[in-house]
C-alpha cells in the first residue's frame, strides 16, 4: 500500500454495521478516513470524482439500493472500487451487481475477507491506471511521430522547391551568359567583316595615289 489514508465512503443505515466494516479494514492494515452516508441524499452529496478511494454500500436501504448507488457512482467515476456489503445476497443479484460495474461483494457475516478483497480491488485499479497511462503515452508518442513525419515531408517539399528554384536560377544565368557570349561573337564577326570590307575598298585607292620613286 502507498501508506496514504484510504478515503472510504460507506453507504449504510446501520451505524454498528458501518463500524464493523471499518474495523475489518483496520485489522487488514488500512488506515481509513471514512465518510458515512445513511441514505440517497447524503450519499450522492458525498460522491465526487477523485474524492474517494473506495465505496462500501449496503445492498438495500429504506430509500435507496446498492445498485442505484452503483449507477450513480459509475456515471462519475468508472474506476473507483465499489464493494457491495450485504447481509444476504443471492447469486442472481450478485451477478447482476457485477455486470453493472460492482468490483466485488462481501457478505456481512464474512467481513474477514473484506480487507483482502479491497486490497485486490485497489491493485487492479492501479494496474488499470498504469495501463491507461501507458496507452496514453503511446498514443502521444504516435501523434508526435506523425507530426514529425508531416514536418519532414514539408521540409522535403520545401527543400525540393528550393533546389528547383536554385537550379532554375543557375540554368537561367548560364543561358543568359551563353546568349551574351554568342551575341558578342556575332557582333565581333560582323565587325571583322566590316573592317575587311573597308580594307578591301581602301587598298586599291591607296595603290593609285602612291607616288612613283625617281
Amino acid at each position: 500500500m502507498s501508506g496514504l489514508p484510504l478515503r472510504v465512503l460507506v453507504l449504510e443505515d446501520e451505524p454498528a454495521d458501518a463500524e464493523l466494516e471499518l474495523a475489518a479494514l483496520a485489522e487488514g492494515g488500512f488506515d481509513c478516513v471514512p465518510t458515512l452516508a445513511d441514505g440517497r441524499e447524503a450519499f450522492e452529496v458525498a460522491v465526487a470524482p477523485g474524492g474517494v478511494d473506495l465505496v462500501l454500500a449496503d445492498y438495500r436501504l429504506p430509500d435507496y439500493t446498492g445498485l442505484e448507488a452503483l449507477e450513480h457512482v459509475r456515471r462519475r467515476d468508472a474506476l473507483v472500487p465499489f464493494m457491495l456489503v450485504s447481509g444476504a445476497l443471492g447469486e442472481e443479484k450478485a451477478v447482476e451487481a457485477l455486470r453493472s460495474g460492482a468490483t466485488d461483494y462481501v457478505l456481512k457475516h464474512g467481513l474477514a475477507r473484506l480487507a483482502s478483497s479491497v486490497r485486490r480491488a485497489l491493485e487492479e485499479r492501479r494496474d488499470h491506471e498504469r495501463h491507461l497511462a501507458t496507452r496514453k503515452a503511446l498514443e502521444l508518442s504516435q501523434e508526435r511521430l506523425r507530426a514529425l513525419s508531416r514536418r519532414l515531408l514539408e521540409v522535403q517539399e520545401d527543400e525540393r522547391g528550393r533546389l528547383a528554384r536554385d537550379l532554375h536560377d543557375d540554368i537561367g544565368q548560364a543561358l543568359t551568359a551563353l546568349k551574351i557570349q554568342l551575341e558578342s561573337r556575332a557582333r565581333m564577326e560582323e565587325c571583322i567583316a566590316t573592317v575587311s570590307h573597308t580594307l578591301e575598298r581602301v587598298r586599291p585607292s591607296s595603290s593609285r595615289r602612291a607616288p612613283r620613286s625617281s
